[in-house]
C-alpha cells in the first residue's frame, strides 16, 4: 500500500455546519413552547427556476409555461420533468402553474451541498479504517476491474497521478462542457476514496481497479441544484455507469431527483448517497430517495459519528473520520464527513459487481445490507442501518461473527421509559450509551421555577465520533411535554428553565440530539 504524502496544500471541502438549534425560550406547564427548527432540517431553494411536469398527452407545453409568466429552459428527466425560468417571479409563476389543469406537478429547485468536513493535514494510515471493513481480503478476490463509478460531484482533478488513466468520459453541467475539472476539491476526495489506483504512489481506493466517471454538478463552492444533479444522474445512467456516488445532501424531497434515481435504477445502476452531516433525524435527499443506498458515517472504531444524519432510510454506516484521499491540487489530504463514507460503500459495490456481474442493482444493494456487520442496538437501527460494510463477506468471504447485543450502560439503568424513571433529588450521573439510548428521571415537584442542566464530558477531539448534544424534556405527571431544550451545540451544557404551577411527580427525559453515543458520562 502506498504511503501518505505530508506537508501538502490545504484541503478545500464543504464545512460542517456547527450550529444546531437557535436559542429558544422556556415553556410553562400550560403553554409548551416547541424547540426551534434545527439547521439542516428545512430545504433551501436554489434559484428562480421551477421544475414542472405536465399531464400525459399535454400538447403545446411551452405555451402553458409562457402563459404562466415563465420560459421553458430544458428537459431534465426521461419521464418529462422540465426546468422553467420564472425571471424572479417564483411565487406568481408557481401559483399559475399549479392552477393549470394540464400541469401534474410543480416543485422548487432545491439546493444540495457537498457533505464533507475539512479537517486539515491529518494523515492517518488508511489501514485504520480499511482493515475493519476487510477490504484487503476482498482484494484477493477482486479489485473492481471493468466497473465504472460515476462521481456526481464538483468534478475530479483530471491530472491527479492516482486517478489519471482511470477516467472514462464525463460531463460538466455547471459550465456545460465535456471537461469536468474539479475547482473545489470535494469531488477529487470522493473519487480517491472510492477508486484511487493501487500504484504505490499515494493513497488507494476501495475499488482500485474500477473506472471513474467524473460528472460536475456542484460549483466551486460545493453547491448545486436539483436540476444539475438530476441531469448528472441521468447522464451517468445513459453512459455506462455501474455505480453512481452522490456525496451531496439536503432536506426537502424532490420528485425530480426521485425520477432521475428511478431512471438510473431502471438502467441497472446502483445509486449510493451520503446522509449528510447535521446530526439530525430529518430525512436528507437524495439519500432518503427510494432504492438509494444511504450511508452514514462512523469513526475508525466503528462507533457512529455524532454529525451523521439518522433515520429509517439509512442502509449502512462506513468510516467517515479522517479519511485520507486525493486532493484537487495533485496532492493528498484528509477529510471527514458522510461524503467520505459514501464512496467507500460505492467502492464495495464496485467490488461486488466485478465479482458477480450478473447481480442486478437491487441484488447488489441487498448484498451490501445483508453482509454488513451489525453495530449499535441489535438489528436494524436508525443510526447504522444494517451495520458497517464487510467487503470480504460481500464478495463471498466468510462472514464475521454476529456482534453481541449492546445494552444501555451507566448509573440508573434501565431507565429508558417513563415508568422506569430513576428517582433523583438534586443531580445524577449517567451516559447515553449505546446510540439511541434515552434516560428518564423522576422527581416530586412543588410550584416554582426549575432549572435543569445536562453537562457533558467533553472530548478533546472535535471530530470525536462519540459526542453529546443533549436534548432535555420536562414531562408532566400525565407524560405531556411541559418544556424542551436543545439549543446548544454539541459538547456544550444544555439548560432548560421552566415554571411548574401544579405539584406532582414530574419526569425529565434526556437523549442525544446527535447520532452518537455520549463520550463518557454526563451530569444532570
Amino acid at each position: 500500500m502506498g504511503g501518505v504524502r505530508k506537508g501538502l496544500g490545504a484541503l478545500l471541502a464543504a464545512a460542517l455546519a456547527t450550529a444546531f438549534v437557535a436559542p429558544g425560550t422556556h415553556a410553562s406547564a400550560d403553554a409548551p413552547v416547541p424547540v426551534p427548527t434545527a439547521p439542516g432540517t428545512e430545504p433551501v431553494i436554489a434559484d428562480d427556476r421551477l421544475l414542472v411536469k405536465f399531464e400525459a398527452g399535454t400538447r403545446n407545453r411551452v405555451d402553458h409555461i409562457e402563459d404562466a409568466g415563465a420560459d421553458f429552459e430544458r428537459t431534465i428527466t426521461a419521464d418529462g420533468w422540465l426546468a422553467v425560468d420564472t425571471h424572479g417571479d417564483l411565487e406568481h409563476v408557481r401559483r399559475a402553474l399549479e392552477a393549470d389543469p394540464a400541469v401534474a406537478d410543480v416543485e422548487f429547485n432545491y439546493l444540495r451541498t457537498a457533505t464533507a468536513i475539512a479537517t486539515g493535514p491529518l494523515f492517518h494510515l488508511q489501514d485504520d479504517y480499511l482493515d475493519p471493513l476487510r477490504v484487503q481480503q476482498a482484494w484477493e478476490i477482486t479489485t473492481g476491474a471493468g466497473k465504472t463509478i460515476a462521481v456526481v460531484d464538483t468534478g475530479v482533478d483530471l491530472d491527479h497521478e492516482d486517478l489519471i488513466g482511470r477516467f472514462v468520459s464525463g460531463f460538466d453541467f455547471v459550465n456545460n462542457d465535456a471537461t469536468p475539472q474539479d475547482d473545489n476539491g470535494h469531488g477529487t476526495l470522493v473519487a480517491g476514496a472510492a477508486a484511487a489506483s493501487a500504484n504505490a504512489v499515494g493513497v488507494i481506493g476501495v475499488a482500485p481497479s474500477a473506472n471513474v466517471m467524473p460528472i460536475k454538478v456542484l460549483n466551486h463552492e460545493g453547491s448545486g441544484s436539483d436540476v444539475n444533479i438530476a441531469l448528472g444522474i441521468r447522464w451517468a445512467a445513459e453512459n455506462g455507469a455501474d455505480i453512481i456516488n452522490l456525496s451531496l445532501a439536503g432536506p426537502g424531497n424532490s420528485a425530480v431527483l426521485d425520477s432521475s434515481i428511478a431512471y438510473a435504477r431502471g438502467n441497472d445502476v446502483v445509486v449510493v448517497a451520503a446522509t449528510g452531516n447535521e446530526g439530525v433525524s430529518t430525512p436528507h435527499f437524495p439519500a432518503a430517495s427510494t432504492g438509494v443506498v444511504a450511508v452514514g458515517a462512523t469513526g475508525d472504531d466503528g462507533t457512529a459519528a455524532w454529525f451523521s444524519n439518522r433515520g429509517s432510510y439509512v442502509d449502512v454506516a462506513a468510516p467517515g473520520i479522517d479519511i485520507v484521499s486525493t486532493t484537487f491540487d495533485g496532492g493528498y489530504g484528509s477529510a471527514s464527513g458522510t461524503s467520505l463514507a459514501s464512496p467507500i460503500v460505492a467502492g464495495v459495490a464496485a467490488l461486488v459487481r466485478a465479482d458477480e456481474p450478473t447481480l442486478t442493482e437491487s441484488q447488489v444493494t441487498a448484498r451490501l445490507r445483508d453482509t454488513a456487520k451489525d453495530r449499535g442496538p441489535a438489528g436494524f437501527d436508525l443510526v447504522y442501518g444494517a451495520g458497517t460494510p464487510d467487503a470480504f463477506s460481500a464478495v463471498g468471504g466468510l462472514p464475521l461473527p454476529t456482534a453481541a447485543t449492546q445494552s444501555p450502560t451507566g448509573p440508573g439503568e434501565p431507565n429508558g421509559t417513563f415508568a422506569q424513571a430513576t428517582p433523583i433529588t438534586t443531580s445524577a450521573v449517567a451516559a447515553i450509551q449505546p446510540e439511541l439510548d434515552e434516560d428518564w428521571y423522576s422527581f416530586n415537584a412543588v410550584p416554582g421555577t426549575y432549572t435543569i442542566s445536562a453537562v457533558p464530558t467533553v472530548s478533546p477531539d472535535p471530530l470525536q465520533p462519540r459526542a453529546l448534544n443533549a436534548a432535555i424534556e420536562l414531562r408532566s405527571p400525565a407524560n405531556a411535554v411541559v418544556a424542551a431544550a436543545n439549543s446548544r451545540p454539541v459538547q456544550q451544557t444544555e439548560t432548560l428553565v421552566s415554571d411548574i404551577t401544579t405539584a406532582g411527580a414530574y419526569r425529565i427525559r434526556v437523549v442525544n440530539g446527535a447520532s452518537s453515543a455520549s463520550f463518557g458520562n454526563y451530569t444532570l
